[in-house]
């Protein structure tokens, strides 16, 4: 049996669609098409119909979706994509991680610039028009406002005892960014909070190598036994990270959330190398924050 051509439908948090021809045989009978997470417009399905065969579907694709799919190709056999697809998204080709990077080092650079036209009592929308990511790319939280780990702000003014998390996305052709830091200017008095998450981050990042066990739950592990033994484990309230884009590169992004008081998260996106150490998507322009005065 010769290999099928794929159509990739859009891929999480992209505006494309991509398409690759997959080098391996599966076993269908005349047609295969994978959709992932967000699926196309009606007209497609409609033009569609017809189909008979396999139909694979991400493993992460909702029920509801996969409901519609066995109603909308009623002749075909609407199943999970093979291994041989999860597979493939897990090795990044040079290009794929030269897009990754370009994409995450210019968001880092947005953010860094930041600070340089920011002054106490600034509010939130100022500063986040700053970034240029003021589309609903960016959240932007002052102080207290940042306890809650993912708010939308008040458009509160920046106090000398605040920080300021910025938390950005952008996308390069399809491939996305998301970077979060938590700075603050030369003049604030800020408490120490930021020194326990960059430590934290730093702890998971050395962590997080190709062949340790239950990979992800011992790279949410570490962290997290730090910062309970610092006193903050009640305060990090969500996972360590989660995927971006086609999977395959991680966000690394511990966080500490006093309700009323303080927030702080930092966040890089790494991916595993062929030598099996992680790598920051930033190292290019020098990685994750030193200090929440050098993001």
């Amino acid at each position: 049996m010769k290999p099928r051509r794929a159509g990739v439908t859009k891929p999480p948090r992209s505006n494309r669609s991509r398409t690759r021809s997959l080098n391996f045989v599966l076993p269908i009978t005349s047609y295969l098409l994978l959709l992932f997470r967000l699926p196309l417009g009606l007209d497609f399905y409609e033009q569609q119909s017809g189909i008979e065969g396999t139909v694979f579907v991400d493993g992460g694709i909702r029920h509801f979706i996969v409901d519609e799919l066995r109603t909308a190709f009623s002749k075909a056999t609407v199943i999970a994509a093979p291994t041989e697809i999860r597979q493939l998204r897990e090795h990044k080709s040079e290009g794929e991680l030269e897009l990754l990077k370009c994409a995450n080092e210019a968001t880092l650079l947005a953010i860094r610039h930041t600070p340089k036209h920011m002054y106490i009592g600034i509010r939130e929308s100022d500063a986040l028009a700053d970034v240029g990511l003021n589309n609903g790319g960016c959240l932007t939280l002052f102080g207290k406002s940042a306890a809650l780990p993912h708010g939308s702000g008040t458009d509160r003014r920046l106090h000398p005892d605040d920080f300021a998390l910025f938390d950005c996305t952008a996308s390069l052709h399809g491939y996305w960014s998301d970077v979060t830091c938590t700075l603050a200017l030369p003049a604030s008095s800020i408490p120490d909070t930021h020194n326990f998450v960059h430590s934290a981050q730093y702890i998971a990042f050395q962590t997080a190598h190709a062949g340790v066990p239950v990979v992800a739950k011992r790279v949410d592990e570490a962290p997290r036994l730090f910062l309970g033994l610092a006193g903050y484990a009640k305060y990090f309230t969500h996972r360590l990270g989660h995927g971006i884009g086609l999977e395959g590169i991680l966000s690394n992004e511990p966080g500490v959330y006093i309700e009323g008081k303080v927030g702080v998260r930092l966040e890089d996106c790494f991916y595993i190398a062929q030598d099996g150490g992680a790598v920051y998507l930033t190292a290019g322009v020098g990685g994750p924050a030193s200090s929440p005065w050098k993001p």
